[in-house]
């Protein structure tokens, strides 16, 4: 600490000498100014107060004193010199001793203003001049300094934005430096490089003004180097100039030393410049002007620099740059903690913890593993980010805790890591996020390369499927295949979803998701939405099933008689188009999907909250007219949450209220739902074990439809049963003898439906005539969806009317409608 204070006790002595003088300048000059002017125009001591007051006001008014402490302490000083020169000159002050004591006051006012101006301004200084340097840079610091005592000539090599300027600027600071060196910064971005040695020269004139040496040679030099003859002409006359240009350079540099400092003059960016001879222009003015007291840093990559021109060679570069300093490389994490700290980043928005996973190898998610067989190795390489600039970290940092603080949804477990990887992305691998699309998923945007083309990894295991690949024959060691895979795993892309194939033998196929299918479907969904709302704020991030269950919740916790109307309009909303989503969120309803079973699905993905399922099911029973077991009936029960003992009463408490029109042994969503309602009986403990058929110890994905089936079932219904009942009358509780009893009556509801002769048929969802003119599928079934959610004669009508003048459906069509034929409605 107290090497700080000596530090910056020394910057302030060094800047505060010129300074000092500039200010002292301006004094003396007032002041005549002033002695002058006051002799000549006599103004009224009130006058003259009032004026000044007035301006002190508006200057106080227009810029507030706690933030422009430098700036009154500049003008102070001035306000005291000017009323000392009034108090000397004006004949009024000395006639009134009140009027003495006023200007006395106010001159030592302005005198303690003064001093505590200049108090805050050394307390900036001492803020502002703390500059902390990563650990491994103080040895590279110490090798500068050593270097810059030595050498007239060094650079210092790192890429671009690896901290050369800040570690120069922290250099600059340093005690021993300040004492010694006077530092010139030259930033060739921001200056006339076709002026360069005139920009020079002035630059080190300047300098030497302010350590109160006048310099001759500087106006030579720049007389020799001036474009405007006539100018040039004059100061020939006036200096008598007529040396040669080394002569003149030679004196000037005599006169640098007389100020008692070494000047460092500072190259920033010089592989930045893409003329090669303003490069060799700059190495060669550099070269003359280096000496004892004058030393030359380049700060430079020394790659790029070699790239601009092949004349930049090493043996080239060494000539004139012959002593090089390369920056010690910094870890991912180094730079990471020091930025979080630096930035005072609240960590609950982000610590060193969110980032350690990208510094571990990849290991490709099973999925992966399974599509790709032996040929796909089980982790990737590190993503490379050491070499990541740390300017670039310091960008990623920032976005990401701006992102974290506008949007805190996102700092949610399941999101927070994938918000990270987005950013990673976007910051160090740009040209795989200029690949991301918002109409398109992350897996179609991050391709592979198999065979001289691009296939996403569902192409790939299609083609592997039909025998179309081999899976041994593809390569994953091209840099795209692999950073394509590392980040296809970081965004935990689901791979191992059922891929529907529609039998048109078996109907309800296109119903045989399994819940866990329809959770990665809309896990993969959820990444994308949120890919696509970083890349874009206006898309949405919320899934459509998502937003579907978020509306169903709030219909579900209204009053009952409130619930009916509230999802009436819902659905009207869907099928009307209307603007009832937030952003690009469509519908759920699909074609070929019962809308219930839609509902069922999507509920069962976001909430196991009973509440919410028992009043949908309920709601769900009273529309279900008239009231029988159906294949929709049990195909829908599978997605319940049953593991609340409640909710799972309450379903067999209904399912036994409903009438048995034919079995569904042919169905394999009936053996299904009744697999999960059994097996459920079990875990709740009210029977010790499974019965050792074959409907419990086959595989969970066993082919249910066998000609054993019935038999089997039968079975197995009987021995849960008999277990069922076995210690019943040594049960002490009347709630649970009735909870065993409704498991009873379950089962003997299952027993009478399995033994029904009549068959119920799986029937298509829907059917579609298909016109040779035009297609109004859409409409058709919107004025359908219409009459049976709002039968209203009227309101039906204005909407046919409406769609026939729009030109969206035939007037075939019209009297094709339901009910239209059936004169449901009259017109």
């Amino acid at each position: 600490m107290n090497n700080i204070k000596n530090s910056i006790s020394s910057i302030t002595n060094n800047t505060s000498k010129i300074f000092t003088k500039n200010l002292i300048e301006k004094i003396i000059l007032l002041f005549i100014v002033s002695i002058i002017l006051f002799h000549i125009i006599h103004i009224p001591p009130l006058l003259y107060l009032l004026v000044e007051i007035s301006i002190v006001t508006l200057l106080i008014y227009l810029y507030k004193p706690s933030k422009n402490y430098e700036f009154y302490f500049q003008i102070t000083p001035l306000f005291i010199t000017n009323n000392i020169a009034y108090v000397m000159i004006s004949p009024y002050v000395y006639k009134y001793s009140p009027l003495m004591i006023i200007f006395a006051v106010l001159i030592i006012f302005y005198i303690y203003i003064t001093f505590i101006f200049f108090q805050n301004i050394k307390n900036e200084n001492y803020n502002n001049n703390i500059i902390d340097i990563f650990p491994e840079h103080k040895h590279d610091l110490v090798r500068i300094k050593h270097y810059l005592s030595t050498f007239e000539i060094i650079g210092i090599n790192a890429t671009w934005g690896n901290g050369k300027t800040y570690l120069i600027n922290a250099l600059e600071k340093e005690n021993d430096i300040q004492d010694k060196y006077f530092f010139i910064t030259i930033n060739l971005l921001s200056c006339n490089l076709n002026e360069l040695q005139l920009f020079l020269i002035n630059e080190l004139e300047r300098a030497l003004n302010n350590f109160g040496i006048a310099s001759i040679y500087s106006l030579k030099l720049k007389n020799i180097l001036n474009k405007n003859e006539m100018l040039k002409n004059i100061s020939e006359i006036i200096l008598f100039n007529t040396d040669l240009y080394s002569k003149l350079l030679c004196s000037f540099k005599n006169e640098l030393k007389k100020s008692g400092k070494t000047f460092v003059i500072v190259y920033e960016d010089i592989d930045r410049i893409n003329s090669s001879d303003i490069i060799k222009e700059i190495f060669s003015i550099s070269e003359n002007i280096a000496c004892h007291h004058i030393k030359i840093i380049y700060e430079y990559d020394k790659n790029n620099l070699m790239s601009i021109d092949k004349v930049f060679d090493r043996n080239y570069i060494e000539k004139y740059i012959p002593y090089t300093i390369n920056l010690t490389s910094l870890k991912f994490m180094t730079v990471i903690s020091y930025i979080l700290k630096n930035k005072k980043i609240d960590e609950h928005i982000l610590n060193d913890d969110d980032f350690k996973y990208l510094i571990i190898p990849v290991y490709y998610n099973f999925s992966l593993q399974n599509i790709f067989i032996k040929s796909l190795p089980n982790k990737s390489e590190e993503l490379n980010l050491n070499i990541i600039a740390i300017r670039k970290i310091e960008h990623f940092i920032s976005e990401l805790a701006v992102i974290f603080e506008s949007y805190p949804k996102y700092l949610k477990k399941e999101q927070k890591k994938h918000v990270v990887t987005f950013f990673v992305l976007k910051h160090f691998y740009p040209e795989l996020y200029d690949k991301l699309d918002v109409f398109k998923t992350l897996e179609e945007c991050l391709k592979l390369e198999i065979n001289g083309g691009s296939l996403t990894i569902s192409e790939i295991k299609e083609s592997i499927d039909n025998k179309k690949l081999d899976p041994n024959n593809i390569s994953f060691t091209s840099d795209n295949n692999k950073i394509c895979l590392a980040f296809l795993s970081l965004f935990e892309y689901n791979f191992d979803i059922g891929h529907f194939q529609y039998d048109p033998n078996n109907p309800s196929a296109r119903l045989n998701k399994n819940i866990n299918d329809l959770k990665k479907e809309d896990a993969n969904e959820k990444k994308d939405r949120l890919i696509w709302n970083l890349l874009c704020s206006g898309k949405s991030e919320y899934t459509d099933v998502q937003l579907m269950v978020d509306s169903l919740k709030q219909i579900f916790s209204l009053e009952v008689h409130q619930q009916e109307s509230a999802l009436n309009k819902l659905f009207n909303d869907y099928y009307n188009g209307k603007d009832n989503f937030k952003n690009d969120n469509q519908t759920i309803f699909r074609f070929g999907i019962p809308q219930y079973t839609s509902l069922f699905q999507a509920l069962s993905l976001y909430t196991t909250d009973k509440n919410i399922w028992i009043k949908f099911l309920n709601y769900y029973f009273d529309k279900s007219l008239p009231q029988n077991i159906t294949i929709d009936l049990v195909s829908n029960l599978r997605y319940c949450p049953i593991n609340n003992k409640e909710l799972y009463l309450h379903i067999l408490t209904k399912f036994c209220e409903f009438q048995i029109i034919g079995n569904m042994n042919n169905n394999e969503f009936y053996w299904k739902f009744l697999h999960k309602y059994l097996h459920q009986c079990i875990i709740f403990g009210y029977v010790l074990r499974e019965p050792s058929t074959d409907f419990f110890t086959r595989d969970k994905n066993f082919v249910f439809f066998d000609e054993n089936m019935e038999k089997i079932i039968i079975s197995t219904l009987l021995q849960f049963k008999k277990h069922l009942l076995k210690e019943y009358n040594l049960l002490p509780l009347d709630k649970i003898k009735n909870e065993i009893n409704l498991i009873a009556n379950f089962i003997d509801k299952n027993l009478e439906l399995i033994n029904q002769e009549n068959v119920i048929q799986d029937e298509p969802v829907f059917k579609v005539n298909i016109s040779s003119q035009r297609s109004s599928h859409t409409e058709i079934n919107r004025l359908k969806a219409l009459y049976t959610y709002n039968p209203d004669q009227e309101y039906i009508l204005d909407e046919i009317e409406k769609s026939y003048i729009a030109g969206k459906i035939t007037p075939y069509e019209i009297s094709q409608l339901p009910f239209i034929k059936t004169e449901d409605i009259l017109y």
